[in-house]
């Protein structure tokens, strides 16, 4: 088995706003990587979260990701090389949908991307990737 092959890259948000949302059908994959990036050095601050739904329509807090709750946030200027915020979510027993909402206290070109990993089943065609090109060795 690839690795590489068994991964779906989706880009829920892209902006030079200070507040990005997005949500990800999660329907075959096992775990999550939801990542913050952005150029600006600025931190994010506490209006970020992450939540769950069965129809990408009610959402609710994801229990064991639940800000000042069970983790806190950096407030420190950090450097634009390196991801804000990743967040690392078991799939089993949680609902379909995936919604992220980062607010950043600066803005700058800013991305909200989640990488799908671990399909129930192989993935191999260019289409269970969600890439335009897919390219393998």
């Amino acid at each position: 088995m690839r690795n590489s092959q068994n991964m779906r890259s989706v880009l829920l948000s892209e902006s030079s706003a200070t507040t990005l949302t997005g949500s990800v059908d999660t329907q075959g994959f096992r775990f999550a990587r939801i990542a913050f990036t952005s150029a600006s050095t600025g931190a994010p601050t506490t209006n970020c979260k992450l939540e769950q739904s069965d129809d990408n329509s009610t959402w609710e807090a994801i229990r064991g990701i639940v800000l000042s709750t069970d983790y806190t946030l950096s407030t420190a200027t950090n450097a634009s090389t390196r991801p804000k915020v990743i967040w690392d979510v078991n799939l089993a027993g949680r609902k379909r949908y995936l919604k992220a909402t980062i607010e950043h206290a600066t803005s700058g070109r800013c991305q909200l991307n989640a990488l799908l990993l671990d399909p129930i089943d192989g993935i191999t065609t260019v289409a269970e990737t969600g890439a335009a090109n897919y390219v393998i060795s």
